[in-house]
């Protein structure tokens, strides 16, 4: 296990797995302004997940800094041509494409905006060490990265021993597949909150009890490591930016204007589940 040392400065930040959701408008956005501007006015991180679909190009990239400061942290996804088409094989051609992808990012890094890179693999992957350490070997230096497997045969002290020797942080889940355990690699922390739901899991919203098991596991990894990212991928009805405000509160770091957000989403999300039509939009937040 990587600890950071005491007098270094450590970070919680604490967002969504994207932010361009259309179900999103009125509880969370008003319809006449940029998603991305209202939604950075309240988070202070979010998850690239577009770019594991498609390789997004440099004017992209750029646009992601013009609506947000700097500080806000993006983190991206790596595209599924390397995690599920070649399966973490890679040959030289593909090892270029790849630094080629990350490399995109750097407009992002330059600018203090740039978290990690998430690595999500198949559930069908099962467990190679040989495979997984040649790929994190593979791995562009100069950035930081985390793993999020999907089959339990990779959570073994292997597995931890190879993350730690590359620096690569473990993705800490909370999902119906693996067991939600702690494991510190890098310096960074990063969590992962699918929820339990059933078709699919993210339709989930969960319960203050169950944010409240988690802010001990939340405050454990970022003792250890210098930057703790907690992502919450439950976008129905708005419940990841409620769950994500709500376990905020609980750790301490929620700032002002926090609780007016919360409120809004709430009375916008109660109406939804009731079958009740929406009213008003949610007043714009500004970070102090």
């Amino acid at each position: 296990m990587k600890v950071a040392e005491l007098s270094e400065k450590k970070t919680m930040n604490f967002g969504c797995a994207g932010w361009s959701y259309k179900e999103w408008l009125g509880p969370l956005y008003d319809p006449d302004e940029s998603m991305l501007q209202q939604y950075a006015s309240v988070f202070d991180t979010v998850e690239l997940n577009s770019s594991f679909y498609k390789t997004p190009d440099e004017g992209t990239i750029l646009g992601l800094t013009r609506y947000t400061k700097r500080g806000f942290m993006f983190s991206a996804k790596i595209n599924q041509k390397f995690t599920h088409d070649l399966r973490l094989n890679l040959d030289e051609q593909s090892q270029d494409e790849l630094e080629e992808f990350v490399q995109l990012f750097d407009p992002l890094l330059t600018q203090d905006r740039l978290g990690c890179f998430l690595i999500q693999l198949p559930p069908s992957l099962k467990s190679d060490e040989k495979l997984l350490e040649n790929f994190l070997a593979a791995l562009p230096k100069r950035y930081d990265y985390v793993i999020e497997f999907r089959h339990q045969s990779w959570i073994n002290d292997v597995t931890w021993q190879i993350l730690s020797k590359y620096e690569t942080a473990y993705c800490i889940v909370d999902e119906p597949l693996l067991p939600p355990e702690i494991h510190v690699t890098s310096d960074i922390g990063y969590i992962r909150w699918h929820g339990h739901g059933k078709h699919p899991w993210y339709n989930y919203r969960y319960t203050n009890e169950q944010l409240q098991e988690w802010t001990p596991k939340v405050r454990e990894v970022a003792k250890n490591t210098k930057k703790t990212f907690g992502i919450f991928n439950n976008h129905f009805h708005g419940y990841a930016p409620e769950n994500c405000l709500q376990i905020m509160q609980m750790l301490g770091i929620a700032r002002p204007g926090h609780e007016k957000v919360l409120k809004r989403l709430q009375k916008h999300i109660d109406r939804d589940l009731a079958g009740l039509p929406a009213e008003g939009t949610l007043d714009q937040f500004t970070s102090p």
